[in-house]
């Protein structure tokens, strides 16, 4: 996932240039976002370890893929993560384009 400075998420190919690993590294980055919750609005990296089983370093590369799309921001101060300004975008283009059901 990258951020090609105009505010749009665009996806790249793996350096391996095999499709399926490519969809998959992807599958696995956004599936951290499903971990975000109103209870749980912040996670941190060891958080994030532990929920998924994966390594530091992996799931490191996934967050910073994150962040680095506006997906995600990490606090400063706690550096824990929370969803980035990219969901809002996201949200507001599907309730202007999606009617709503009665």
């Amino acid at each position: 996932i990258k951020n090609d400075n105009s505010g749009s998420l665009s996806l790249f190919h793996s350096t391996s240039g095999q499709k399926t690993d490519f969809v998959s590294t992807v599958t696995k980055a956004i599936e951290l976002l499903n971990f975000f919750s109103a209870e749980r609005a912040e996670i941190r990296l060891s958080e994030f370890q532990r929920l998924t089983g994966r390594d530091k370093t992996t799931t490191y590369r996934y967050l910073s893929a994150l962040e680095s799309s506006g997906l995600l921001e990490q606090d400063e101060t706690t550096r824990a993560y929370r969803m980035g300004p990219a969901v809002l975008r996201f949200s507001h283009i599907r309730e202007l384009t999606v009617p709503r059901r009665a």
